[in-house]
């Protein structure tokens, strides 16, 4: 038998569990945990990570969380060291192309690696696709692919490789969101001018299908023969209802009748099964 016990969640105040009249339930958590410094000890703490590590394991995933909680110690040792702690850091173009070339070049060294100052040549490339991407021209999907292969570490461009075609999907989204669309055209005012569907069509319509008034008119005469061709086509989109109603007919053709009891039945039988459905 294998099992993890996940540590307890750091927590100042508890957990509020409120339970309605009706059997409603909210659970509240207080606002003094603190997500930074939880963060940081599932990343340092052996007794924080291991336990997930333990559980990932259990799903053949040990080495994914592995590789991820990796990944998010170099994505903070740069940020650390960048001092980078809000969005608004990473501007200028430069100091952004920076950070994403220390992120890249440092994968797989676990958050330990010092840098220089010394400007790489990975930096200087994404520094013209960042300034490209600011200035709404998109990424060059194949630039940035050949880029990824040329600089990543030995593991990760394996992965690249690996996974071109999702790789290459992800780059092209990407580009997608950055590149600027067309200027919407907006509604155009002279379909308000239209007349309604039901209007314009009305006549088409009728030479398909006679109205429901002529058929209710006609239930107790003998039917033309022109009425009962458009009853003959149009009798499987009428209602049960108004089959039975048109069956009143005395005079009405043979073929015709046995036809319109024939849907009718069906109809019943639907509408049996669409009572009954799901108990």
């Amino acid at each position: 038998k294998i099992d993890a016990l996940l540590p307890p969640l750091p927590s100042g105040g508890g957990v509020t569990v409120e339970i309605g009249d009706m059997g409603q339930m909210s659970v509240s958590y207080d606002s003094k945990v603190d997500m930074l410094a939880l963060g940081n000890r599932l990343l340092d703490e052996e007794a924080m990570y291991v336990p997930f590590l333990q559980l990932a394991a259990m799903l053949n995933l040990q080495r994914v969380l592995d590789k991820l909680l990796n990944f998010a110690r170099v994505v903070r040792n740069v940020l650390r060291s960048e001092g980078i702690e809000e969005p608004k850091d990473v501007i200028p173009a430069e100091r952004l192309a920076r950070v994403m070339a220390r992120i890249l070049l440092e994968i797989g060294t676990d958050g330990k690696h010092q840098a220089d100052s010394f400007e790489s040549s990975l930096e200087r490339a994404l520094l013209q696709l960042v300034r490209d991407a600011v200035d709404a021209k998109g990424l060059d999907v194949t630039k940035v692919t050949r880029m990824l292969w040329d600089f990543l570490p030995p593991e990760a461009c394996d992965f690249v490789k690996h996974y071109t075609a999702e790789v290459d999907f992800a780059i092209k989204w990407v580009d997608s969101v950055l590149r600027p669309t067309e200027a919407s055209q907006g509604p155009d005012p002279s379909l308000m001018e239209e007349p309604t569907p039901s209007w314009k069509y009305r006549r088409e319509l009728q030479e398909v299908a006679p109205c429901a008034s002529r058929l209710y008119e006609a239930a107790g005469l003998p039917l033309p023969r022109d009425l009962e061709e458009k009853l003959y086509k149009c009798a499987p989109y009428m209602t049960a209802k108004q089959l039975a109603y048109m069956l009143r007919c005395s005079e009405m053709d043979a073929a015709l009748r046995k036809r319109l009891l024939f849907l009718l039945r069906l109809k019943n039988r639907v509408e049996k099964v669409a009572e009954g459905y799901g108990g």
